[in-house]
This record gives structure tokens, sequence and C-alpha cells, in this order.
């Protein structure tokens, strides 16, 4: 189903208490709270799955470890009580790496700190190695910046891109910033992602913003295609979008996820009879590009440590830019275009954001 829509997207984030942090060194993770009177006589692990949301699966590995819980300098355990100025220490076991081999090709990172690190993922590379790709994968280049860095990392992909599909990627650093991070994910709304794509055809005036509602599945058992399911089967899946420019037979859409099902934006927007340039999987004409044109541009989110709100914004893309231009799409006003989208917050009031405009902007 496709209609416009008229109302702006309401968007809560829930927010979390702030937190000193310590960073170890070879992967170790040291993170310290001092207790307030709101946890003040609740039990440690009342404390950290109810205002830090540490999952089960952490705690237990905590336990197992003499020094993983101590409540001002001496080993506590779980079903103790805090008192109103305690302060918790967690030391978050060392994983050991998978065997990867590091792949050195360039791959940018956009920002790192102790818990997080977002790449700026190319065309070409998969996220992770597969049967047909065991090398020079997303997780390769992680692997061999983990390595430089003197890190002993697991690779967590928190949000995953196609082979073709660029843009951002955020990786969590530690299992606490991974279970964090994906109940964000799971709660939609608390991690927003966006993209921009170039889909063929004209839009209509009535259809330049709209939301395509479809429930997706695969087309069989072993296939990787997915289709558009009858009502009651497959999964459900929804898209909102807006276009930026129009060309003579092609526009620049931004496109916001309110589900994230394989090849999502690829399947709605060919359902809708528009499908991505270059997307010879779901119909794409091929003259202008050999791949989808399709870029993750925006991420939003809250450190999963600290609670501060980040933004990262790269619409610039070279192989998105010069198909654009090729296909007559007026790019002068994307800038502006991007920021005044009714589904997206105005970027002065976010922290931490990271812009980058290509140079003809």
């Amino acid at each position: 189903m496709l209609y416009p829509i008229e109302k702006k997207e309401k968007r809560t984030v829930r927010r979390k208490c702030a937190v000193r942090f310590l960073f170890g060194g070879k992967g170790l993770r040291i993170l310290k709270y001092e207790i307030s009177s709101k946890w003040a006589g609740s039990t440690i692990e009342s404390f950290l799955r109810g205002e830090h949301g540490i999952s089960s699966r952490i705690l237990t590995q905590l336990k197992k470890s003499p020094t993983g819980i101590m409540r001002n300098g001496v080993h506590a355990r779980t079903v103790d009580r805090l008192c109103l100025g305690d302060i918790l220490r967690l030391e978050l076991p060392e994983e050991e790496a998978p065997v990867l081999v590091p792949s050195d090709i360039p791959v940018e990172v956009v920002y790192e700190d102790e818990d997080i690190l977002i790449f700026d993922k190319p065309a070409g590379m998969p996220c992770h190695p597969a049967k047909r790709y065991q090398q020079d994968t997303l997780a390769n280049v992680f692997a061999a910046h983990a390595r430089k860095n003197g890190e002993a990392a697991v690779f967590r992909p928190v949000n995953r891109l196609d082979r073709n599909t660029t843009g951002l990627v955020i990786a969590a650093k530690n299992p606490y910033a991974a279970s964090v991070l994906g109940e964000q994910v799971r709660h939609h709304g608390e991690m927003t992602k966006e993209y921009l794509a170039i889909a063929q055809g004209i839009f209509p005036p009535a259809l330049q913003q709209g939301r395509i509602e479809a429930p997706i599945r695969r087309l069989n058992e072993r296939s990787t295609i997915r289709v558009v399911a009858s009502e009651g089967e497959g999964q459900y899946a929804v898209t909102d979008y807006r276009v930026i420019a129009q060309g003579s037979n092609a526009a620049m859409v931004a496109v916001r996820l309110g589900t994230g099902r394989t090849h999502q934006i690829r399947v709605h927007f060919s359902y809708i009879g528009h499908p991505l340039l270059g997307d010879d999987l779901y119909g794409g004409e091929q003259s202008l590009a050999q791949f989808q044109m399709l870029r993750c541009y925006r991420i939003q989110l809250r450190h999963p440590v600290t609670g501060r709100l980040l933004s990262f914004v790269k619409p610039y893309e070279k192989e998105l830019w010069r198909v654009a231009q090729a296909a007559g799409i007026a790019l002068g006003g994307l800038e502006q275009g991007l920021q005044d989208l009714s589904f997206t917050e105005s970027t002065d009031s976010l922290p931490n954001l990271f812009i980058e405009s290509p140079p003809f902007l």
C-alpha cells in the first residue's frame, strides 16, 4: 500500500543516565556508577538491568569473574543491596576475537571511541565473511583496525548493509555496547537510519512524499530474492520517503525505514514501479549504474554508555553523485532538502554532527 504522508512523525528517545567510564586497554572495558537516591535499597541486578539495560548474558559473565562486579572496592553479588553514594565498578570480560584475515583495504572511520566505531562502507564490500567472500569484508577491515590499535575486539555490527550499498555502519566494541544498541534498534525510533537512493521514473506531485506499507517474504526457501507478499503472509514492512530532487527520468529520494527487512528499500521501490538505478536484482536500469544507488547517509543514536545523543550525516558518495548528475538530477538544493525533511529533526539542535558536502554544493 502506498499513500502520501501529511503529518510529521514524532520520535521519542529514552535517555540513559550519565556514567563515569574508563578504558583498561587490550579490549578490557571498565564502567563505574555512583548510586543515586533513586536506586538506594535496590539490588545490584535491579539497578544494572533497570537503569542501564545490562543483559542477563552479560551479568552471568560478570559474576564469573572475582573482579567483575565491585562495590566500593569489594567484590559484590548481584543480590546485594545498594546504598546512596556507593561506587559500583564493572569489569567487562575480554572476549577472544575470532580468527579473521586482516584486510588493509582503506575504509574511512567516521567516528570511534572506547565503545563504538562507525565506518563509511564502500560498495562491493560485504559486512561479514560468507562462502563467496572470505576476505576483504568489513569484518576483515575491522580486524586489521583492531590489531593496529592493540585491541582484541569482536566485530559486532549493529546495522548491516548489502554488499553494494554504501554508507554508515555502526560496530559495537564490547558486549555491553552491543546489548544497549541492539535494544535501540529493536525499539524503533530510538535509533534512526536514513538513506539516499536514486529511483527510476517521475514521481507525480501527489507522491513527492509517501509511505510504502507492504509485507515482504522470500521468493522461495533457497532464494535470496525478496518479494512483496500477499496479505497475511510475510513480515510487516514500512518505508517512508521523500523526493529531494527530480531528474528527467529518475529522482533522488531520502528514505527512512520503519522496519528493517532484508532488501526492504529495494523491494518496496520496485513494488511501486520505481526500482533503484543499477539494481538488476529488482528491475533497475543499468545503463548509468552497475549496482543499486543506495546509501545509508544518516544515523542518530544514544551513546550506549554516556547517553549522549549523536548524529552522523554523510550524504556525499562519489558514484552516487556521478549517477545523479548523469541522470539530470539537480543537486544544488540537496543539502537544504535533507534538512527540510518532515521525518528528520533539525540538525541545528544535534551535538556531534558530522557533515560532508560535495564540493559543488
